[in-house]
């Protein structure tokens, strides 16, 4: 018998090669090595039929004419992978009986409509006659059949006009395939395949932003394929849309401070479109149809009062949008103690309001990594700035407490910013956290009762956070970062105290921030919130 790799394959003419060893267990070398040709039983039943033509390469799904001059007793027409045989098994193999018809001189027969049936290679194709007589094979090879050359027949639309919405172009034609692509001026577009004759590409607005025409293709991969002929797509100059404005950033300066760029969002802008200064043209980059930013002169911002800021888009069509308001505010006025820790040294802190409030260091310690220049660290535990008492920092009726703050530890329970101390507590304070799921917090002390409010989430760790708290004798306001998160309504005056003002920390309940903090401010009279936007990005100065 035949052990190890023996062998069994179908040869071209039908008979089939056995081959193989023998004894090879414990012997020093497989010996006996042999072969013989097999002729079954089927070739002896009658004459054989005989392929008198047939094609060397065929394509899936394609008829091909297959000669022979026994057409009329053909009962089958076989295809089968040449063989490759190891260990008994026959790799890859396929065996697919074909469909076929007579024809004058030999069949008509349809090959395997796609590659999952057979894979692309050479195949031995067999007549079978109806005795079970197989012919000698011929070999065909199957080939995928090449992509035809697209061609295209109209667009739809046709044109669009210059600045408007991306859309959705339709391309009509021939021969298009899964895989084909639309190419607008020769760059690839995203396609959709619908059909062999209807193709959809996404065409972005920025493929429009100016006038002119357009070359749209289809391109066909390998193998063959190609590209088509172009049909033109026509982009007219239309006319300017008049622009609307919806918001600045900033919104309000400081008067007397330096220039910056304004950014004006808003709607149907475009490459042209000019930002205006109480009616007065800036210096204008267009980012985007709903935005631009402008350069704002030092000049411009010079005395208190409101700019209007306008849109202007030129002809054809254009116009002027709507205005905004831009407020140039002075944020000096009322200031009666600030602090920009920027002396980088030293037990003491300047008040840079000029109203002589000296603040006395204790444990906190000089870092370069300010908001803006130098800040104070704190160590959340002991440090803190102490300023005396004098009537200035009384304030009743009316306040505004700012500051940076930047929490090196999520802030938990009551945590300083600023407190004026009283005996047994405060007179008005401004905390980074409370016991009120630990949001930031402001209070007043009014009619023996300390009047609170409460932020709407615990400030963000290891970030520079700005916070704000205004009182008006009428209502209690707290901001985060230039945004009002809560108010509440109060009336009556703030009780006063002959005790210090603390900056991080308090004596009374040991309430210590954990983390740095710049650019203190405290004020006699509420700001607005167009105020406190120009003060959280306005440094101090000394």
């Amino acid at each position: 018998p035949r052990l190890y790799h023996s062998t069994a394959l179908l040869l071209p003419d039908g008979r089939v090669l056995s081959a193989g060893g023998g004894r090879f267990g414990g012997m020093p070398q497989i010996d006996q090595l042999n072969a013989e040709i097999y002729s079954p039983p089927y070739l002896f039943r009658g004459a054989r039929p005989v392929i008198g033509s047939a094609p060397a390469t065929g394509q899936y799904g394609a008829s091909v004419f297959v000669g022979t001059p026994n057409a009329t007793s053909i009962a089958r027409v076989t295809l089968l992978a040449p063989g490759s045989v190891t260990h008994g098994l026959n790799m890859q193999q396929r065996f697919l009986e074909l469909t076929f018809q007579q024809a004058s001189g030999g069949l008509t027969v349809q090959l395997p409509a796609n590659a999952n049936l057979a894979p692309p290679g050479d195949y031995l194709l067999f007549l079978i006659d109806r005795n079970g007589v197989p012919s000698v094979a011929s070999f065909v090879a199957l080939r995928t059949a090449p992509n035809p050359v697209p061609t295209t027949t109209s667009l739809s639309p046709t044109s669009a006009t210059a600045r408007g919405a991306g859309f959705t172009l339709t391309v009509n034609g021939t021969n298009f395939v899964n895989g084909s692509v639309v190419r607008w001026n020769g760059v690839n577009r995203t396609t959709t395949f619908v059909s062999a004759t209807r193709l959809t590409a996404s065409i972005a607005a920025a493929d429009i932003a100016a006038a002119g025409t357009v070359q749209v293709t289809v391109f066909n991969p390998t193998p063959g394929g190609g590209t088509a002929n172009a049909q033109t797509f026509t982009i007219n100059a239309g006319t300017n849309p008049v622009p609307t404005t919806t918001g600045l950033s900033p919104t309000s300066a400081a008067a007397g401070g330096a220039g910056f760029r304004l950014t004006a969002n808003g709607t149907n802008f475009i490459n042209g479109s000019v930002v205006r200064w109480n009616g007065v043209n800036r210096t204008t980059t267009f980012v985007s149809a709903t935005q631009l930013t402008a350069a704002i002169l030092a000049s411009d911002i010079i005395s208190v009062g409101t700019a209007q800021v306008t849109v202007f888009t030129p002809t054809p069509g254009g116009g002027t949008s709507n205005a905004q308001t831009f407020t140039i505010a002075n944020i000096t006025s009322g200031l009666i103690a600030a602090y920009s820790f920027n002396a980088g040294t030293g037990t003491v802190t300047a008040d840079a309001s000029g109203n002589g409030h000296v603040g006395t260091i204790t444990g906190a310690t000089w870092t370069t990594a300010g908001r803006f220049g130098n800040a104070l660290s704190f160590n959340g535990t002991s440090s803190m700035v102490t300023v005396n008492d004098t009537n200035l920092l009384d304030l009743t009726t009316r306040l505004t407490l700012e500051a940076w703050v930047y929490p090196t530890i999520a802030p938990t329970n009551w945590r300083t910013i600023i407190a004026k101390e009283r005996t047994g507590g405060t007179t008005y304070f401004l905390h980074a956290g409370s016991s009120s799921s630990n949001r930031p917090a402001q209070g007043v002390y009014v009619g023996g009762v300390e009047q609170s409010l409460f932020g709407g989430s615990q400030l963000i760790v290891n970030t520079w956070v700005h916070v704000a708290a205004t009182y008006d004798g009428v209502t209690q306001r707290l901001y985060v970062n230039g945004t009002q998160v809560a108010s509440r309504a109060q009336t009556g005056a703030i009780a006063t105290s002959a005790n210090p003002l603390r900056i991080g920390g308090n004596r009374v309940w040991g309430e210590f921030f954990q983390g740095r903090i710049d650019e203190v401010r405290i004020y006699n009279r509420a700001l607005n919130p167009a105020e406190i936007q120009t003060t959280m990005n306005t440094p101090l100065t000394p």
